[in-house]
């Protein structure tokens, strides 16, 4: 099942725009497919906090991005992006991402 948010249109664009920004095709590849494996899982969670630290950087830096990078996109990102990786059936993963931030 492809990435569709249920509620936050934007949260798509967001991480496409930094899969596409840091040179991550595994991530679009992820989102167009979607979550067939731990692997897949495990890659797409790892992810987060690398796109929530450019985020920052980005914010700072106050650098233009065609996408909305303040702090809401936080709590939509984590809707979202949980809901497509416990909706394929790893949670486990999500949870364990959750924790180690």
């Amino acid at each position: 099942m492809s990435f569709r948010p249920y509620h936050y249109e934007h949260i798509k664009d967001f991480i496409l725009y930094y899969a596409s920004s840091l040179g991550r095709p595994d991530i679009k590849n992820i989102l167009d497919n979607g979550i067939s494996c731990y692997d897949d899982a495990k890659l797409f969670c790892d992810f987060m906090p690398v796109i929530l630290d450019q985020r920052k950087t980005d914010e700072k830096l106050n650098s233009s991005t065609p996408v909305e990078i303040g702090t809401g996109v936080i709590q939509d990102l984590h809707y979202e992006a949980g809901a497509f990786v416990c909706d394929a059936g790893f949670e486990s993963v999500w949870d364990e991402m959750i924790e180690g931030l």
